[in-house]
């Protein structure tokens, strides 16, 4: 009976190594950037970060800046967006949003870890306009 608690005890121990290193492996497959939006209304931490259709990222962090909000988005590292990209806040149904990426791509220099690049909030239109 101890013998199995001990052992029990073992493989509890190295599943929870696994999952920390297995979490902290994923950590390092992203970079961290930030949008300055003048409104993010609607969209939440955890909010989706697409180009073209496909998901590239989540939000992490939204902070009150002067004139403004900084949003942290966290980005796939396989993904490479030119410094010339627009980012935009678009809706993603009713009472969500998501922040859109279009990578232009006209300039080599890409964004990375830390940039800091301005983004378009559109107003959400009210339903009643769609109608």
């Amino acid at each position: 009976m101890k013998h199995n608690r001990n052992l029990m005890q073992k493989i509890g121990f190295l599943l929870a190594i696994f999952w920390l290193l297995d979490s902290c492996s994923q950590r390092q497959e992203t970079y961290r950037m930030y949008v300055k939006f003048n409104n993010v209304e609607g969209l939440n931490i955890e909010s989706i970060v697409e180009s073209r259709g496909v998901t590239i990222g989540k939000v992490r962090k939204m902070d009150l800046c002067q004139n403004g909000v900084i949003v942290e988005v966290e980005i796939d590292k396989k993904v490479k967006i030119p410094v010339d990209s627009k980012f935009c806040v678009k809706d993603r149904g009713v009472l969500t949003r998501s922040i859109e990426v279009t990578m232009v791509g006209k300039k080599r220099k890409i964004l990375t870890e830390k940039d800091t690049v301005d983004g378009l909030y559109l107003p959400i239109q009210p339903i009643l306009d769609k109608m």
